[in-house]
């Protein structure tokens, strides 16, 4: 049983935005700057350094970004339970302050 119409269920026509074809643990969080009052983050992947800002979406669970700070990313996922049903749940990328592998975490 899909329930693809659900209220949490992803928008399928929203076009996918680059950082949608990684993992969220393969991603890494390495800083962020604040200009004229917005926050944008620098986020790694494919051996490429990416702009991120509140509203944008980055991981394989349909995770839209709702806030930077300094020393981590908030996202609120979509992932599919067991009978089908769309969940929202909050997952984090922390900053990445080493060479290791970034931490991620899911709630």
């Amino acid at each position: 049983m899909n329930q693809q119409s659900g209220i949490n269920a992803p928008n399928p026509d929203r076009p996918k935005e680059i950082l949608e074809n990684f993992s969220l643990e393969s991603l890494r969080y390495v800083g962020s700057i604040k200009r004229g009052g917005q926050i944008s983050a620098f986020v790694e992947a494919g051996g490429h350094t990416y702009t991120v800002r509140v509203g944008n979406y980055l991981g394989q669970n349909y995770g839209q970004i709702t806030a930077i700070t300094p020393d981590k990313l908030i996202l609120s996922e979509v992932t599919e339970d067991s009978y089908g049903a769309w969940q929202r749940r909050t997952a984090e990328l922390e900053l990445n302050t080493s060479d290791a592998s970034n931490q991620s975490k899911s709630n």
